[in-house]
């Protein structure tokens, strides 16, 4: 009786720990081989991305002023005003300009009255010194009074146009077509001559600058697409190109300035505000790519992947060279390769593996 209640109290045991094995420990670890997906691994141009916080601004960006003083008599503009090149967008009292300018012209037509006498009287003089009427000396004295009176013609001229260029001093015309972003006086304000009174921008000669680090400088001849997102309009992207680059770096920064132009001017775009720049880099050449989820990352920092070979998984150690937009670029594999990205976090040295479904090839 004894040895058979030993042996059922045996038997519980035994069905105890086979009932908490499979509790803790999935079939998969109990089995012999594991069930993993593969990746082929590829030589493949790899694609780089770099996204830099920027800001928009305007290649055209004037404080006006007048070239006169004077008091403001007319203002057209306000803040937010968009405005025309040539359009008028304040007047100063030009009552005094107008007035010296009528003087100007006034004196300009006597001059040119005696000119034109004195031309009629050389003319006369030298028709009778061809006919032998008149001494020589005489035709002389005429030249020289004709000579004197086309000078004072053009002293007259001149002073006449300057009066016009001080009187056209009085009005302020936009150099540009734009928007007014500042006003800094109203009217009947008296202004001075080069003060600012207002501020235009520029709507469309816009850029986006950003700043790249200058251990990417040397990328930029690998430079492929650029997506420019402002902030204005975060689901609109935009398609840009590099317009300029400085390369002089900022020495506290350590950054060389970008400067990238939108193919086509947006609204999205607003001179001031801020945007992101996604820029992307091709590969010199063609590279071994293994992607993210076939890494394994070790407490030391270094990085190792499983190689499927004849059923069975072998650790290699690999060496990131470069982080592409779907893995990386690594040495210690080669193509053809099958690596693991799915089951290899529980793999150990030398486990046997069934291949269930090898994943997407791509870089």
């Amino acid at each position: 009786m004894y040895a058979k209640a030993r042996l059922e109290q045996l038997k519980r045991s035994a069905i105890g720990v086979i009932t908490l094995s499979l509790l803790f420990f999935p079939p998969q670890l109990l089995a012999d081989t594991f069930n993993v997906q593969v990746h082929e691994v590829q030589s493949l141009p790899l694609t780089d991305s770099l996204v830099l916080a920027g800001a928009v601004r305007s290649l055209q960006q004037s404080r006006l002023s007048t070239a006169t003083e004077g008091l403001v008599s007319a203002l057209y503009v306000d803040a937010g005003s968009t405005v025309k090149r040539g359009d008028t967008l304040l007047e100063l009292d030009s009552a005094v300009a107008e007035q010296d300018l009528k003087q100007a012209t006034a004196d300009r037509a006597r001059a040119q009255t005696l000119y034109e006498e004195a031309a009629r009287r050389y003319g006369e003089a030298e028709r009778l010194f061809n006919n032998q009427h008149l001494p020589e000396s005489e035709l002389i004295a005429q030249g020289s009074q004709r000579d004197a009176a086309e000078a004072e013609l053009r002293a007259a001229e001149a002073v006449e146009a300057r009066a016009r260029t001080l009187l056209s001093y009085h009005t302020l015309k936009a150099p540009f077509d734009g928007i007014v972003v500042q006003k800094q006086t109203e009217l009947g304000e008296w202004v001075n001559r080069g003060s600012g009174i207002l501020t235009l921008v520029s709507s469309d000669a816009l850029r986006v600058d950003v700043h790249l680090p200058q251990e990417r400088y040397a990328e930029i001849e690998r430079l492929t697409e650029i997506v420019i997102v402002a902030d204005t309009a975060p689901n609109t992207p935009l398609t840009g190109e590099l317009a300029t680059v400085v390369p002089v770096s900022q020495t506290q920064a350590r950054t060389l300035l970008l400067r990238l132009k939108v193919e086509e001017n947006s609204p999205a775009l607003v001179p001031g505000t801020s945007a992101m720049a996604t820029l992307k880099f091709a590969s010199s050449a063609p590279m071994v790519v293994v992607p993210r989820d076939a890494l394994l990352r070790h407490a030391d920092g270094g990085y190792s992947v499983f190689v499927v070979e004849e059923g069975v998984a072998t650790r290699r150690q690999i060496k990131i060279n470069q982080e592409g937009a779907y893995g990386y670029a690594v040495t210690g594999v080669s193509p053809g390769d099958k690596v693991v990205v799915r089951g290899n976090e529980v793999l150990t040295e030398g486990q046997a593996v069934n291949v269930v479904r090898s994943a997407g090839q791509g870089a």
